[in-house]
């Protein structure tokens, strides 16, 4: 949430400066839907078994394998654009989609627009082509870590470097988030209503794709990083260690409808 509400801002304050300079300026909001694919995702046993051996090692498990999946996002957007010169405009843009409450992805993105200067087919239906690029966060919520039976105490997870450590105790709230750059160039039809009103669909092809993932210990300023190629990963109901290697992609088709204001 508290990444929502800062991207929130720095939008806000964007178009508080663009409007202040007398540009002309269009916010916009809407929905819209696009593709996603999780893979690479298993259980985890998560035990300090190394450290503590097998009669005093600590372990929690972590139901990752249902997160193997592909689907569509519903999204809200919402965002701003102003003409930097006849017919070109600059924009910026927050998407925030979700699969269920537990799973989300937010991205921001900023780009330009060029509109064709004479409406086509239709009075007043305006098209134009451009391109954003930006990143996003794919966050899902694991719900809180309960120790196995047979566990002791809290599990010392260690980094892949064996340099620095998390404690994770019974009750703590984990998080898998993962970060990603994208690109879309996409196609807009936009239909005048009124001078200040209008609607209108925009329709691209995003290439999305994660480059940056880890599982989290906490929330807020309590928030710890969990290294995803940490040593202390066991096959549950074994000794036997294991990797996870974790890949979401955004990349597919995706369409937005929206209703733009203009002052």
């Amino acid at each position: 949430m508290k990444k929502l509400i800062a991207v929130l801002l720095i939008l806000i304050v964007g178009i508080g400066a663009v409007a202040a300079e007398g540009f002309e300026l269009e916010a916009y909001g809407g929905v819209g839907a696009e593709f996603y694919s999780a893979s690479g995702f298993k259980d985890l046993r998560l035990s300090d078994y190394r450290t503590y051996g097998e009669s005093s090692q600590a372990s929690v498990l972590l139901e990752l394998d249902d997160m193997n999946k592909a689907g569509v996002l519903i999204t809200v957007q919402g965002g701003a654009r102003y003409e930097t010169l006849p017919n070109l405009y600059a924009l910026g843009e927050v998407c925030l989609g979700f699969i269920d409450m537990n799973t989300y992805a937010l991205q921001a993105e900023a780009g330009g627009l060029f509109m064709f200067p004479l409406s086509l087919i239709v009075p007043n239906l305006h098209v134009g082509i451009g391109t954003k690029v930006g990143y996003f966060d794919f966050t899902k919520s694991l719900g809180n870590a309960h120790r196995l039976p047979g566990s002791t105490g809290s599990v010392i997870v260690w980094n892949q470097s064996g340099t620095d450590s998390v404690s994770i105790s019974d009750g703590d709230h984990i998080e898998f988030s993962t970060l990603g750059l994208s690109i879309t160039p996409f196609v807009d039809f936009t239909l005048d209503l009124s001078s200040f009103l209008a609607v209108g669909v925009d329709i691209g092809f995003q290439w999305a794709i994660s480059f940056k993932s880890a599982l989290y210990k906490g929330t807020g300023d309590n928030r710890e990083s969990i290294d995803i190629k940490s040593p202390d990963f066991y096959i549950p109901g074994t000794f036997t260690r294991t990797t996870m290697s974790p890949f979401v992609s955004l990349t597919g088709f995706k369409a937005n409808a929206h209703v733009t204001y203009r002052w």
